[in-house]
């Protein structure tokens, strides 16, 4: 009997253990010119999987921000207290989250983002003439589509979707939504998103 209450004890102990494993812990660095903000006396991280924002100060314009989540997800940090709604996005997950021209890296999903980006930027400079421009337009949205179907499971196809509502025509970004998993869809700024563009159609 003695033995079973150890055996339960150390059970619960591991499965305690894994628990904790799970969570992300996370460090969002940075300053304001990371983000082209303005001057701002604090900055605001939301995310839906956090149970409520995170607060914190900027000190000579930068600011450190400590947190957890579950899962990885997307986050994104607002300013406090200026009059232009100025937002950034990033992944949330474990480790130290930096920036480099305003694009998060420092943990692999964010890398995988940061090097989405760039991408982007290296098709925008191989068309840079206006009879190029279809050429381009076709070229950003295979990679847009290429970049969300290899991460159609993970936050990577939300930023990227996020994302697509500012560069590619309403039918392109729907069907990024499509072809994300349906933890992706139903994730509260694809939904909404979603939601927003077929009134449209």
């Amino acid at each position: 009997m003695k033995m079973r209450r150890i055996v339960l004890l150390i059970a619960a102990t591991a499965c305690l253990a894994v628990g904790c494993s799970r969570s992300q812990k996370f460090t969002v660095q940075g300053t304001l010119d990371d983000f082209k903000f303005p001057k701002a006396d604090s900055v605001r991280l939301e995310s839906e999987l956090l149970d409520k924002a995170i607060f914190a100060p900027v000190t000579d314009k930068a600011f450190v921000i400590n947190g957890k989540v579950k899962e990885p997800t997307i986050g994104k940090i607002f300013t406090v207290g200026t009059k232009r709604r100025n937002a950034k996005f990033m992944i949330l997950e474990k480790g130290t989250i930096t920036f480099n021209e305003g694009i998060a890296c420092g943990t692999p999903l964010n890398d995988s983002t940061a090097a989405f980006t760039e991408r982007l930027r290296a098709l925008n400079k191989k068309y840079p003439a206006p009879e190029d421009q279809e050429a381009k337009k076709k070229a950003v949205a295979n990679e847009f589509i290429s970049f969300v179907s290899r991460h159609k499971d993970d936050p990577c196809a939300t930023y990227a979707i996020m994302l697509a509502e500012r560069r590619l025509e309403p039918e392109v970004t729907l069907r990024l939504i499509r072809d994300a998993s349906p933890k992706i869809q139903n994730s509260s700024d694809v939904h909404a998103l979603k939601k927003n563009l077929s009134k449209g159609k």
